[in-house]
């Protein structure tokens, strides 16, 4: 990263698609900016639309077009002496994302082991296997193991619990999965459902 990076352009820092229409946006009145690569090349220069104001800043802002600049690699846009954070050209600027949002609900898992070589530093025994107690009802216990974590924290609450039920759900609706060994072995993405479910369940 180079330059005076303020905030003055808005870019995906996620990425685009080489395909894909890009899109950044700059603060103020807009004009003439530039795409420049790893290099300090500048490999596109173009012309903002003109400014409208945006009532959820409450800013003027404008958009610049690059959708042009089809060559992978790492860039930064330049615009009125400031830079815009560095972002990606690629063929799936998602798939780090995508895998590391499936992982979350690995590393998230409670009551089951967390092996290192898929877990990492983050390995762990099963955790949270006894019985826990209603809080301020010191009489009612209930088997609460399985599930997932909410964060980092290791608690657990039944309004994420709930929402991840809902996503599998969904899932299961958008693909029209069967839950059968024989459609298992067909189809990677029942894979991970059953083993949404089982945590789900334990």
């Amino acid at each position: 990263m180079r330059g005076n990076v303020n905030g003055l352009i808005v870019v995906n820092q996620v990425g685009y698609a080489v395909k894909d229409k890009k899109l950044a946006m700059f603060k103020g009145k807009g004009g003439i900016f530039q795409v420049v690569n790893d290099h300090n090349q500048v490999v596109f220069e173009g012309e903002t639309g003109i400014a409208s104001f945006d009532e959820a800043s409450g800013e003027y802002v404008a958009l610049g077009d690059f959708s042009s600049v089809t060559t992978i690699g790492n860039y930064q846009i330049f615009y009125n002496d400031s830079y815009s954070s560095t972002f990606s050209i690629s063929e799936k600027p998602y798939l780090d994302l995508h895998t590391g949002l499936l992982k979350a609900y690995y590393f998230l898992r409670c009551g089951m082991d967390l092996d290192e070589s898929y877990a990492g530093p983050w390995n762990h025994k099963a955790c949270h296997t006894a019985k826990g107690i209603v809080y301020n009802e010191p009489h009612r216990v209930r088997d609460s193991s399985g599930g997932w974590h909410d964060a980092g924290d290791y608690g657990k609450y039944t309004v994420a619990a709930a929402k991840a039920l809902q996503i599998y759900c969904s899932l299961m609706n958008y693909f029209q999965i069967h839950l059968t060994s024989k459609y298992q072995s067909l189809n990677p993405m029942a894979t991970f459902l059953i083993s949404f479910m089982n945590a789900a369940t334990n």
